[in-house]
């Protein structure tokens, strides 16, 4: 019987020897984890990146083709004062549609 008895504290004291054991484990975990996180932080700030410039491509586009298709209305046949109150009635409709950004102005200059 004094062998049950003694081995509980053997026990302690091996564990006692080797160190704790969940804070030996967990330290792996955490670090994982935080590269874990980092990773996926870049993922999502890559992505944000990307949205913007593919956004930022697609408004110039339309933009020019805005202009290009207003400049080559109103310049055809010498309509000048003609297209200047096309321009203005387009201007307000699309913002009445598509809201800000479609004034008379460019929006670069806005």
């Amino acid at each position: 019987m004094k062998k049950c008895a003694e081995q509980p504290g053997r026990g302690a004291a091996k564990q006692a020897a080797t160190g704790p054991g969940p804070s030996v484990t967990a330290a792996p975990t955490l670090a994982g984890e935080a590269t874990l996180l980092s990773d996926l932080r870049t993922l999502v700030q890559s992505a944000r990146q990307r949205l913007a410039n593919v956004a930022n491509a697609t408004y110039t586009l339309l933009c020019w083709q805005l202009g290009r298709r207003l400049l080559r209305e109103n310049l055809h046949g010498g309509r000048a004062a003609y297209g200047k109150q096309a321009l203005a009635t387009v201007s307000q409709q699309l913002t009445t549609e598509f809201g800000a950004g479609f004034n008379q102005r460019c929006p670069a200059a806005s």
